[in-house]
């Protein structure tokens, strides 16, 4: 009995199927989060090993304001070399820690190191949830409580990047 009820819990985790990239049905959006649209302009950089969407609670002043504590919200990885992507913290995340307030940056970052890590210096900030059309200042984002925030666009333009944070790799 219980390597039937194995089995099918696996073929439950094997053969289920989450969608994918299939756009967000606004029904499934209940909760308290956010979410939108990426658009990539321009070529994409050469050896970067992965794309996310991240979101700190406080402003990163300092390379340690870049930190799990003040991290709350990874994407999963964003597919190399796709012209647009749609996220939504209440689906397809690494890392969802969002709750009703405000947000000092909420970014797209790419990684050129093999290896996983939280280090400020092996991420590149290329897209960034701005307050103007310059696409260089980074914008308060509010969420209300059970309120999912919808159209929570970033561009990232790979020929004009926002201003990086400090601690970064061009630093």
């Amino acid at each position: 009995m219980r390597f039937f009820l194995i089995g099918i819990l696996l073929s439950f985790l094997l053969f289920g199927c989450d969608k994918g990239l299939e756009p967000l049905d606004e029904d499934t959006l209940i909760g308290t989060g956010f979410t939108g649209t990426i658009t990539f302009n321009g070529e994409w950089p050469d050896s970067v090993f992965r794309t996310v969407v991240v979101l700190f609670k406080d402003n990163l002043n300092s390379p340690l304001d870049f930190n799990i504590v003040n991290l709350r919200y990874i994407s999963e990885e964003i597919p190399y070399g796709v012209n647009s992507y749609e996220y939504s913290s209440l689906q397809n995340f690494t890392v969802a820690n969002v709750t009703a307030g405000e947000y000092a940056y909420l970014a797209v970052a790419q990684s050129k190191t093999e290896e996983l890590s939280l280090d400020r210096k092996d991420w590149y900030v290329v897209g960034l949830y701005a307050a103007d059309e310059s696409q260089q200042n980074p914008a308060i984002l509010k969420i209300n409580n059970n309120e999912v925030k919808q159209n929570v666009n970033i561009v990232c333009d790979f020929n004009n990047p926002p201003i990086q944070p400090p601690g970064g790799i061009s630093d």
